[in-house]
């Protein structure tokens, strides 16, 4: 027996016949909402961490099958909402999905900047990336480059120079290269044991260029 429905509820394209259990219920909802979500999509800014239409196209698609392999949850969360309620809560959807995509892609920016630049100094306490606090901060800040291979990451790399700071440059150009750290105290003129916090620093400000707009 499906749920009691409220009146706003029976006016929810496709909702009626999802709690009815008709297999029609769920394209009805889906041609429904997929516009709505497309269009938060977008509105977010989400759009600025993507690779274009498609991969927008792509996460509102994502988004309404994962609440459509979730019947039990959607029974529960949907069935006594208005239309408006419905689409807040698909609002919500969206921003978490969003934010999964972020810690995905700033996962693959770490793991590319330890393959071209070597491991963090774990030594020194600014070392490494707090993901959940960059995801929070700032979230609509991941460019598209962390989709790019390893050799798309070095031309980018190298494309970022430009805007670090002397000291930094030759850092990180020392750390393609697969220097040393004794090699970068010499080539600075600075005590070998400054070179794990000088080179987190560097690591710091080359990732914000690599994740700007």
């Amino acid at each position: 027996m499906s749920p009691e429905l409220n009146t706003e509820t029976k006016d929810i394209p496709g909702l009626s016949d999802i709690l009815a259990g008709e297999e029609t219920g769920w394209e009805t909802f889906y041609k429904h909402f997929f516009p709505i979500v497309l269009t938060q999509v977008y509105r977010e800014g989400i759009v600025s961490t993507l690779n274009g239409n498609t991969e927008a196209q792509d996460i509102a698609h994502d988004v309404l099958t994962k609440i459509a392999q979730n019947g039990t949850k959607i029974l529960m969360d949907l069935g006594n909402k208005t239309e408006f309620g419905v689409i807040s809560y698909l609002k919500t959807v969206v921003k978490n999905h969003h934010k999964d995509l972020i810690r995905r892609k700033m996962r693959n920016l770490e793991v590319h900047m330890d393959d071209l630049l070597g491991p963090i100094d774990d030594s020194d306490e600014s070392s490494g990336l707090d993901i959940e606090s960059f995801v929070s901060d700032r979230p609509f800040m991941v460019n598209p480059a962390a989709e790019y291979s390893l050799k798309e990451w070095e031309e980018r790399i190298n494309e970022c120079l430009k805007y670090l700071r002397p000291q930094y440059v030759i850092i990180i150009k020392m750390l393609m290269a697969k220097s040393s750290h004794h090699e970068i105290a010499e080539k600075l003129g600075v005590n070998v044991k400054c070179v794990g916090a000088l080179i987190n620093r560097a690591r710091g400000q080359l990732r914000k260029e690599l994740t700007k707009e």
